[in-house]
C-alpha cells in the first residue's frame, strides 16, 4: 500500500497475468491508485509498503512518483533493485531523487510465505 499520515491511499496486488500487462506490479498499481485518490502524482511524504523488494521498474516509479520511503518484506534475488539483484539507489544518487529511506527484510519469513501462497494460488487457476 501507499501510506500517508497513517492513511492507506492505495493498495493492490500483482495483476500481470489478469491484465496481460508486464507493468501491472502491485507497487505501481498502488501508487497510481494513491495519485488518483489525492489528485496529485507527487506522493511526497508517502511510504510505499511492499511484500517483495521492488524491481527496477517499481523502484524507478517510486522516484518518479516522488515517494519518500519504501518498506519491503522479502528480498527478491531475481529482480530486486534495492539490495538483492542490483543496488539501483546506490547507482542513482541524484539531488532530485526523493526516496530517502529504504527498509528491507521486515517480516521477511512471513512475507516470503505470503508470496509463495499468492503465486501458488495463481498457478492453480
Amino acid at each position: 500500500p501507499s501510506v500517508h499520515r497513517l492513511q492507506i491511499l492505495g493498495s493492490s496486488h500483482n495483476q500481470v497475468e489478469q491484465k496481460y500487462d508486464a507493468s501491472a506490479h502491485a507497487e505501481l498499481l498502488a501508487m497510481r491508485q494513491a495519485a488518483r485518490r489525492i489528485r496529485n502524482w507527487r506522493l511526497q511524504s508517502c511510504t510505499l509498503y511492499s511484500t517483495l523488494e521492488p524491481c527496477v521498474v517499481c523502484l524507478a516509479s517510486c522516484q518518479a512518483f516522488r515517494v519518500s520511503r519504501v518498506v519491503y518484506g522479502a528480498s527478491d534475488f531475481r529482480l530486486g533493485a534495492v539490495h538483492s539483484h542490483i543496488a539501483l539507489l546506490d547507482m542513482a544518487q541524484h539531488p532530485f531523487h526523493n526516496v530517502t529511506s529504504v527498509i528491507g527484510g521486515v517480516h521477511n519469513t512471513t512475507s516470503a510465505e505470503l508470496l509463495r501462497s499468492f503465486f501458488r494460488s495463481r498457478r492453480a487457476k
